[in-house]
């Protein structure tokens, strides 16, 4: 995200937004986290 232009905050933001669809994801559906569906989006 650096290399396209987004600051720090941006960047920390991106990635929080990732893990909080990550844990909802898993709240919703009951199943158990699984990386190799998470990194695969």
């Amino acid at each position: 995200l650096r290399e396209r232009g987004k600051t720090g905050k941006q960047i920390v933001c991106a990635a929080m937004r990732k893990l909080l669809n990550i844990a909802y994801g898993v709240l919703k559906s009951g199943q158990p986290f699984d990386a190799k569906l998470a990194l695969a989006h």
